[in-house]
């Protein structure tokens, strides 16, 4: 065994460890409803169910706005492989909120008209 075989030896084995760590830290925190929401919270900031185009051609804007959504990929990607079925239900209980939410507005809505009858 030369002395690179062990060093790379090394260095594989640590990233395997550090990844197996990411993955075990990352589904503890998706198996809490805070972590649920706070994945889902991220996500949404990242914009990485949105598309990235500028209208105005702002090539900056366009940038900051891509690196954003590959950000929140790379973190929806690390989520789904490690616990891809807390991450379902994150988006399930996430639908649900925005649900009552909706249906909160549209309530709120209906009683303003109603009250300028």
């Amino acid at each position: 065994m030369t002395d690179e075989t062990t060093l790379r030896d090394v260095l594989d084995r640590q990233a395997r460890e550090r990844n197996a760590q990411l993955d075990a830290d990352i589904a503890a925190v998706l198996e809490t409803p805070a972590g649920r929401r706070a994945l889902m919270g991220l996500l949404a900031k990242s914009g990485v169910w949105q598309r990235t185009g500028c209208g105005d051609g702002d090539a900056v804007r366009l940038a900051y706005a891509a690196g954003r959504r590959d950000a929140g990929a790379d973190l929806l990607g690390a989520c789904n492989r490690a616990a891809q079925a807390a991450v379902a239900r994150a988006m399930q209980e996430n639908n649900e909120r925005v649900g009552r939410w909706n249906e909160e507005i549209q309530s709120a809505r209906q009683r303003m008209t109603e009250g300028t009858r």
